[in-house]
């Protein structure tokens, strides 16, 4: 420290000799932001961010004095002074500047320019920053995606992937998703969908969570990088990380010696995790202590320099806490802490169509909390919430493509007519005790065979509070030579034939039929009914031009072998006829054709008595003409509420 301090006066002392010479100040200016970010001290900070002022104010044509400026602003929070310092870096340094003004855009809250300027930086970037920034790579590499690839591939997909690899995964059997992620396209798209799980904001065209692992990975490299040296600062240990956990709570810095009492009590003070007589033996070397404190997560990790020269790395057991760590979740996003305003549910359906085209429909289904007005009488909310108001909730709802590009976007006005009491009442149907009574929406849109994204938006206009959901949908390709095909279950609350008298949405009307979706899938205890709608192309037809199918309806008590079974990519109907159904009866049945030639079928199943409890509805057909089979599933659930 007595080192540091005759060397930095000794600049100084200089600096006030020589005013106009920027080479003195620029090596005080480092010197001073790197004693204080190896402990993040404010005051080394402020010093360091005064000089690089002052270096600038000398030269201001040297993209390095804007690139300091930056830095320290940066590591202080004051992203105002970071922005204004990138753009000036920008003109000397493109990438660097532009990279810099994104990640302190983010930080000011304004992610729609912080993703603009993020695809400009990434434009100029070089391939190993492409994929580092657009791939992962380094953080999210081998095991760091077995765990999100067991999120967000369902196992009918791992099944069908392992077939295709060799394998022969049988259901119920514990599956590979090491090897299911060497499939290729399967590690990008589980990255993908990943950063989705996250995303606050996902009918937008930029996912919140990418974002906040880019800033990080900016912040990392401006925090603990050196230019002068080559060093990316992500690729350091404190740079990992600040890149896979953010900004730690709290830190804590001593510069070595002997473990006295004074030092153990002042590493307890800092909130710091462990037992530091454990990893604190005499004359030991410079320490720096991160801590991390979320909800239900408290946890310290101990840096050590040995070499005394602020190289730091993981003491060996913080280094096993990392692995652990990264096992669990590779990266830590930020959290959705606000109460939502709504509780969103959202299912939707694939129908085949003439062409290449299937219409995709999505149905919404969303029910105010308390939290709308942050009011703990949820009931009181509710009316404050209807109280003279036209637009009670409006609906973002959006497709992305398998490359993140935004096909469809979609705003719906949720009206006090949108609540399912209210439209069933107009059919004279009135809710089954104890159901749900949710406002429903439902919206299509026609996509080619690919893999899409669905995004759903619900905002509160007056507070602006929001609720989200997406999900991914698959959509098949049309079926070549005229083969028979079907399309998804629509679940339905409600179903019976339409006419003109009726007065109801024209999006709860097909063909002919009334189809008031169900989209949590849930049917309230005690309900004698559960309503299915599905469509059926290209049925065979006999001399006279008349189809000739039979139609099985079987409900089966939900397990993982029966979802194996029922929700594979064909479902094996030979070994669900094996298992003994709960329920095979229906209530009513109708049948129509469209004018376009497809067989449209609305039923209502016996679900009387059936206990609470979850279930998979099977619904096969057989062509008796071509003598070909095809089948559907959906899952729902029997509950109190």
């Amino acid at each position: 420290m007595q080192y540091h301090s005759a060397v930095r006066d000794r600049m100084e002392e200089v600096m006030q000799r020589h005013p106009d010479q920027v080479e003195s100040a620029i090596v005080m200016a480092r010197s001073e932001f790197r004693l204080g970010i190896r402990n993040l001290d404010e005051a080394r900070l402020r010093n360091s961010r005064r000089i690089w002022r002052a270096a600038v104010q000398i030269d201001s044509t040297r993209g390095e004095v804007w690139h300091g400026f930056a830095a320290a602003a940066m590591a202080l929070g004051e992203y105002r002074a970071t922005r204004r310092a990138a753009r000036s870096l920008a003109r000397h340094r493109p990438a660097a500047g532009l990279f810099i003004e994104a990640a302190a855009n983010l930080r000011l809250g304004d992610p729609e320019t912080a993703w603009l300027r993020y695809k400009e930086a990434l434009q100029l970037a070089d391939r190993g920053e492409e994929d580092l920034f657009q791939r992962g790579q380094g953080f999210l590499n081998g095991d760091d995606l077995e765990s999100i690839a067991r999120a967000v591939i369902s196992r009918p997909e791992a099944i069908a992937v392992l077939r295709e690899l060799g394998e022969d995964p049988q259901p119920g059997d514990d599956l590979d998703f090491k090897l299911v992620l060497e499939h290729p396209g399967m590690r990008e798209r589980v990255i993908s969908e990943w950063w989705t799980s996250s995303d606050q904001r996902p009918a937008q065209g930029y996912s919140t969570g990418e974002l906040e692992y880019w800033t990080r990975l900016v912040e990392a490299d401006v925090l603990f990088g050196r230019d002068d040296e080559k060093r990316r600062g992500w690729s350091t240990p404190p740079g990992e990380v600040w890149v896979r956990w953010g900004r730690p709570t709290s830190t804590f810095y001593d510069p070595g010696g002997g473990g006295s009492t004074s030092r153990l009590d002042a590493i307890a003070a800092a909130g710091v995790r462990f037992p530091p007589e454990h990893f604190l033996p005499p004359n030991a070397p410079p320490i720096w202590i991160w801590t991390y404190r979320w909800l239900g997560t408290w946890i310290s990790f101990l840096f050590l320099d040995r070499s005394r020269s602020s190289t730091w790395t993981p003491s060996a057991s913080s280094g096993n806490d990392l692995a652990d760590l990264r096992a669990q979740a590779p990266l830590r996003l930020p959290e959705l802490t606000r109460r939502e305003p709504f509780d969103v549910t959202v299912s939707a359906v694939s129908f085949p169509r003439a062409g290449e085209d299937a219409l995709v429909e999505t149905y919404v289904a969303l029910e105010p909390t308390a939290a709308i007005f942050d009011m703990a009488d949820e009931a009181q909310a509710e009316r404050l919430w209807y109280s003279d108001r036209d637009t009670l909730a409006l609906i973002d709802w959006a497709v992305f493509d398998h490359d993140g590009t935004q096909v469809d976007h979609l705003r719906r006005v949720v009206r006090a007519g949108s609540r399912l009491s209210v439209i069933v009442g107009v059919l004279g149907r009135p809710l089954d005790p104890g159901a749900r009574d949710p406002f429903v929406a439902s919206i299509g849109a026609r996509l080619p065979a690919g893999r899409y994204r669905i995004a759903v938006e619900v905002t509160e206009p007056v507070t602006g509070a929001r609720s989200i959901s997406d999900f991914t949908v698959g959509v098949a390709a049309a079926e070549p030579g005229g083969l028979l095909e079907m399309s998804g279950l629509e679940l339905a609350t409600a179903f019976m034939p339409w006419n003109w008298d009726i007065r109801i949405p024209t999006e709860f009307v097909k063909y002919t039929t009334v189809i008031v979706p169900s989209p949590d899938h849930r049917v309230p205890l005690g309900s004698d009914a559960l309503g299915v709608y599905f469509e059926l192309r290209n049925l065979a037809l006999d001399g006279s031009g008349r189809s000739n199918f039979d139609v099985r309806y079987s409900i089966y008590a939900s397990n993982r072998e029966i979802r194996d079974l029922a929700f594979g990519e064909r479902p094996d109907t030979d070994q669900l006829e094996l298992v003994a159904p709960a329920s095979m009866n229906f209530l009513q049945e109708r049948t129509g054709v469209s004018p376009q030639g497809l067989v449209v079928k609305g039923t209502e199943l016996d679900v009387g008595a059936l206990g609470a409890g979850d279930y998979v509805l099977v619904v096969s057909i057989h062509d008796r003409i071509a003598d070909d089979l095809i089948s559907r599933a959906a899952a729902f659930r029997i509950s109190s509420r």
